[in-house]
């Protein structure tokens, strides 16, 4: 089970490579595509101890599409585009964490839907006990 959902995973990589190349006006083919997500990805892995990947991300985008005979520029488009996915993921998670988190701020205990009042008058998560 586990084997399928890993499948699954990398073919929404792959569909998202799909997707940005051919944005930026390249048709490649299957093998292509899963070529430069395997680059990509093995740039990542070797160079997990960059902080944030600063840099990486990017020039591995751009080289697993120089190898693979696609315009450079498509790769950092790739990787830009990546990152503002990224991006947005932080700040879908950052929304909910304060909506969410209404024990820890004051402020945001008494406008928060999700809070109840114990008998101290402290609020309480109904997630978290």
């Amino acid at each position: 089970r586990i084997f399928l959902i890993d499948i699954f995973s990398q073919l929404l990589t792959v569909s998202e490579v799909f997707v940005v190349l051919r944005a930026a006006g390249f048709n490649a083919g299957f093998l292509t595509l899963l070529g430069i997500e395997a680059v990509s990805r093995a740039s990542k892995i070797a160079s997990a101890w960059v902080p944030a990947r600063i840099g990486v991300d990017e020039s591995g985008a751009v080289a697993a599409c120089a190898l693979f005979g696609v315009n450079p520029a498509v790769g950092l488009t790739l990787s830009i585009a990546r990152r503002v996915r990224d991006l947005i993921w932080c700040c879908v998670g950052l929304i909910w964490l304060l909506r969410e988190n209404c024990w820890q701020h004051p402020m945001l205990r008494k406008n928060s839907r999700n809070c109840e009042k114990d008998s101290r008058n402290k609020a309480v998560s109904p997630y978290f006990s």
